[in-house]
Parts: structure tokens; C-alpha cells; sequence
């Protein structure tokens, strides 16, 4: 049987982007202009420095699942390296079956 979960994922960015003002408050409502107001600061899958989960279950109870904090870092980092190399599909995923069949042999003779 499975069960139903609304997961929440909250996610910090940082970017430092200089403005030219008169004051820091004066900067500080500028850049809150540009962002909320105008679009002109967007933030990438690059930008984000932490991201934290949380499960809500049918019921409504919050359960905390840091070990799956884990697995959605390692999968972050997958993702931005794909990003990177910029590789064909069908490159990337015969790669990952390999890293995963490597992985798999890994752990049995640890067993």
C-alpha cells in the first residue's frame, strides 16, 4: 500500500548584484523593486545555496525526512553537473545506468 504525501521544499538563493544609490536603504528598496516589481533579478538552479523538505502526510502531521535531504542534494548535484558537461540525452542515461550498476555491485560486496 501506498500512502499520499504533500512534500514542501523550501530553497535559499544568494546573489550579490550591485546597485548604484544614494543610500543602503534606497539600494535595498531598489532591489526589492527590481525583483518583486520589474523581473529583472531571476535566480537559477545555480544561485540556490540550501534546500530543506518537509512531508505532510494525509492527516496533516509534519514528519521531517532528513535522510531524503541527502538523496535531493546528491540529486542537485547530479543535475548541475549534466548541466555542465552538456552531454546528449542517451549519454547521460547510459552513464547513469552504468554509475548506478557500479554502485549496486558496490554495496552487494560490502554485504
Amino acid at each position: 500500500m501506498t500512502n499520499n504525501y504533500v512534500v514542501t521544499l523550501e530553497a535559499t538563493s544568494y546573489k550579490e548584484v550591485p546597485i548604484s544609490a544614494a543610500s543602503e536603504e534606497a539600494a535595498l528598496e531598489l532591489a526589492h523593486e527590481m525583483y518583486f516589481n520589474c523581473g529583472v533579478l531571476e535566480f537559477g538552479d545555480d544561485d540556490v545555496i540550501e534546500i530543506t523538505a518537509g512531508i505532510k502526510d494525509d492527516a496533516a502531521h509534519d514528519i521531517c525526512e532528513e535522510e531524503n535531504l541527502d538523496e535531493l542534494e546528491a540529486l542537485c548535484d547530479i543535475v548541475r553537473f549534466i548541466r555542465f558537461i552538456d552531454a546528449p540525452e542517451m549519454v547521460v542515461a547510459r552513464g547513469l545506468e552504468r554509475a548506478l550498476e557500479h554502485l549496486l555491485e558496490e554495496r552487494m560486496a560490502l554485504s
